[in-house]
């Protein structure tokens, strides 16, 4: 093919003027800039048999003189090419509605026989659900109206509704006699989907109601804000469970409505102080290491808090190390750029603290406005820093949008992650835009200010939510700090998973997430604490109401528009 060299050689120009000193760069010029061209590609057959498939490839890589099979590992087989076909069976089971596993048996440059295995799985695929809530025939109210109860028979009627909700595994803060309507605020982490938590709610209100009661409402309380109020009428919701489960569709979800002047709140008076403690697995870990393809460390995380009074929380995390391979290998790096390193010594971190203080830090959160939030903290915020700060975000009533600032005076904690500090300290602060994009299920956010290492500009955050929950995104820094300062990866960058817990459960529901961030190279620039951020909190029930999010369009929706035959609904 070299034949075609001739005709491509005005694209042999390399680099292109491109600055590739420190990498990371978008370097347009060097497609179509090599000094040979040829073809590479393949072709599947899939066999009678069902999901085994028959795959040929024509390879006319050119690997580096002297590479090896495992690139970390220079005492590996050296790659040889005897042949420039390969060929492979291919056999996929399916694990599940949603996941698959690919066996695959292959012959490969002529000369290596090999096994793999690869599991996919479709994050747009919510399956068939896991929880099911039963039909119920709930009881005829025959208790007069609360305020003409006796003292007895009203702490009997809410004893027994926290007591109750209790036993569904929901935390009451506050039963509320509104007139006609009867609230409870509640904490829950049972159910993912918020539907479920105010069904299951919503019967234990109707089953205890007085007769004066024709509406029930759900208020959710997560670390002592409310961040989502959900009303339904209860003849609606008496009729809907007869059925089986609460359809959304039949909840009206609003922000906080004032209550009457005779309205009677009982808050639960066994809930505050209340101590919690576990002991859970944590998986720490380093890819695309110099030295090896990846590090890890399992350890066990202690983790105590102290619920001093709503929205006031002390907590603690303990680290101790378990098992793992960051004592095989992993060597100092040299950091570079210009910037102070406050976090490309993750390294000494995790060497030099391997039992240590992850995190002990005060938090108060509170309702400042039905839409705005905010909290205040102090403490040792993470591994490698401590500060006192806080932030507040403004949220209005039906919009897809919030807007939301904080500031931290922070400093950098010692390499063995005990009491003490080092000498640098610096102060941060954002102004962040959150926006739900109207397609794709897509949300934008933008941080602009002062970051760790005192380097300005911008923070911008894309990502995007599946119909499992799951969201996957990405994030750029673009600061003062250019590739000369940066250094090796001229800008910073990263990407992120979010993956509910519940995928992997059967039977069972849980609010909880696995997260997991990559960067190629950690860097200095754009970085910012991990003190918790209110948006997070504030969205994390109504991202998986349907109705509050918003209706999103895709490329597919458009298209299916052209046509002279009726259409299905997307």
């Amino acid at each position: 093919l070299n034949c075609f060299n001739d005709i491509l050689s005005n694209v042999s120009t390399g680099d292109s003027g491109s600055n590739l000193q420190y990498g990371g760069g978008f370097s347009l010029g060097r497609f179509f800039s090599g000094e040979k061209v040829s073809i590479f590609g393949g072709v599947e057959y899939f066999t009678p048999v069902p999901n085994l498939s028959v795959k040929l490839e024509y390879d006319t890589s050119v690997y580096p003189e002297g590479m090896h099979v495992d690139y970390f590992d220079l005492t590996s087989r050296k790659i040889e090419i005897d042949s420039r076909i390969s060929a492979g069976l291919n056999y996929r089971y399916r694990i599940s509605e949603r996941d698959n596993i690919d066996l695959g048996l292959g012959y490969v440059h002529g000369n290596t026989l090999y096994l793999s295995a690869a599991i996919h799985s479709n994050l747009n695929f919510s399956g068939t659900p896991g929880v099911y809530m039963k039909a119920e025939e709930l009881n005829q109210p025959y208790l007069e109206p609360y305020s003409r109860l006796t003292p007895d028979w009203q702490k009997y009627l809410t004893d027994t509704i926290m007591w109750q909700m209790g036993n569904v595994g929901f935390v009451t803060h506050k039963v509320i006699f509104n007139g006609n309507e009867l609230q409870a605020e509640i904490s829950q982490s049972r159910f993912r989907k918020p539907i479920r938590a105010i069904d299951l709610a919503g019967r234990i209100l109707a089953n205890n109601s007085p007769t004066n009661i024709d509406k029930i409402t759900v208020i959710n309380i997560d670390m002592g804000i409310e961040t989502l109020r959900a009303t339904v009428p209860r003849e609606i919701l008496v009729n809907a469970v007869r059925n089986g489960a609460l359809d959304e569709e039949l909840v009206e979800f609003s922000t906080n409505n004032f209550l009457k002047p005779k309205a009677t709140v009982t808050e639960n008076d066994y809930l505050y102080p209340h101590f919690f403690w576990s002991i859970r697995p944590n998986l720490a870990g380093t890819l695309q290491h110099p030295e090896k393809f990846y590090f890890w460390e399992l350890e066990a995380i202690a983790e105590g808090t102290v619920s001093i009074k709503k929205g006031l929380y002390l907590n603690a995390e303990y680290g101790m190390p378990i098992y793992g391979n960051y004592n095989r290998g992993y060597t100092y790096h040299w950091p570079d750029g210009e910037l102070h390193h406050v976090r490309q010594n993750r390294r000494l971190y995790i060497t030099e603290g391997k039992s240590g203080l992850r995190k002990f830090v005060l938090d108060y959160l509170t309702d400042l406005h039905p839409n705005v939030k905010s909290k205040i903290t102090a403490g040792y915020m993470e591994m490698m820093f401590g500060g006192v700060g806080g932030e507040v975000i403004y949220m209005p009533d039906h919009k897809q949008w919030a807007l939301g600032f904080n500031a931290y005076w922070l400093k950098q904690r010692d390499f063995d992650q005990k009491l003490g500090f080092q000498d640098f300290e610096t102060v941060t602060g954002t102004l962040s835009y959150y926006h739900d994009l109207p397609f794709y299920d897509m949300r934008f956010k933008i941080d602009a200010g002062r970051f760790l290492a005192k380097d300005v500009g911008v923070h911008i955050d894309i990502s995007r939510r599946f119909d499992t929950g799951a969201r996957v995104g990405a994030i750029v820094a673009i600061t003062d700090c250019d590739a000369d300062c940066v250094g090796e990866g001229s800008f910073n960058k990263w990407i992120y998973f979010e993956l509910p817990m519940d995928l992997w459960l059967s039977g069972s529901s849980t609010r909880k997430t696995s997260n997991f961030a990559w960067t190629p190279l950690t860097k200095d620039a754009g970085q910012k604490v991990e003190a918790g951020f209110l948006y997070g909190l504030m969205i994390d029930a109504k991202d998986e109401v349907d109705s509050l999010r918003r209706t999103p369009w895709s490329v597919k929706k458009i298209l299916s528009g052209f046509g002279t035959s009726s259409k299905e609904k997307i």
